[in-house]
């Protein structure tokens, strides 16, 4: 990820969040791509507003994809022996209660916000997103092998059409800022997208750039 956002002429600073040095700059956004559950929340929480512009937010965001044909309990099947499902626990920031409670108690207000998307993977790539989880990551050689072999034959050539969370997907973000500050956007946005995946990488018309005052964090 590094080296393609460097490749395209995007800013970057490696580092851990603890260990970044923001070197007197502030932010209007800052930004945790499905990583904010890495980071000790309360020392996070603790640089995060010591960078924050007056106003600014905080974005922890998730994404959630649910297969709909295949269903999910016809690709769970391919698991057995392997995993006792698919499916796995919630362990990011933006489905995390406790912690926007915990953003709530330090100042700041919390709003919900989504993208509906409907998303068509081939087989290749559902089964490549699939090898990217901890879990199956985490199975022996011999049991990844046979894992892919048995997710490729109940997906067959056909692929998987899959929705986010909510009715044809959702692209999850809590976005939290300083209670005595107004929000800058008050209105939950919804709309709705169609996207198609495939195997390779993105062009770079297609992958996101970052202004000067945003920070993004991704692990």
């Amino acid at each position: 990820m590094a080296r393609v956002a460097a490749d395209n002429g995007i800013p970057l600073e490696q580092a851990t969040f603890e260990d970044w040095r923001p070197s007197g700059r502030s932010f209007d956004l800052v930004v945790f791509a499905q990583s904010f559950h890495w980071v000790q929340p309360q020392a996070a929480l603790d640089k995060i507003a010591s960078i924050l512009r007056p106003g600014g937010h905080l974005a922890p965001l998730s994404n959630r994809i649910t297969p709909v044909s295949k269903t999910r309990q016809e690709l769970d099947e391919a698991y057995v022996g392997h995993l006792d499902a698919s499916a796995r626990p919630a362990i990011d920031a933006a489905h995390d209660d406790e912690l926007m409670t915990m953003i709530q108690t330090r100042g700041y207000t919390v709003e919900r916000r989504h993208v509906t998307e409907r998303l068509h993977y081939t087989t290749d790539a559902w089964v490549n997103m699939v090898f990217t989880y901890s879990n199956v990551l985490a199975l022996a050689a011999q049991a990844r092998a046979d894992l892919r072999s048995r997710l490729e034959h109940r997906i067959g050539t056909a692929g998987v059409d899959a929705q986010k969370r909510r009715h044809r997907g959702n692209l999850h973000a809590r976005v939290a800022v300083p209670a005595d500050e107004p929000p800058r956007f008050v209105v939950d946005r919804s709309s709705t997208l169609s996207k198609h995946f495939s195997p390779g990488p993105r062009t770079p018309s297609q992958r996101p750039r970052l202004g000067n005052d945003q920070a993004h964090f991704a692990r």
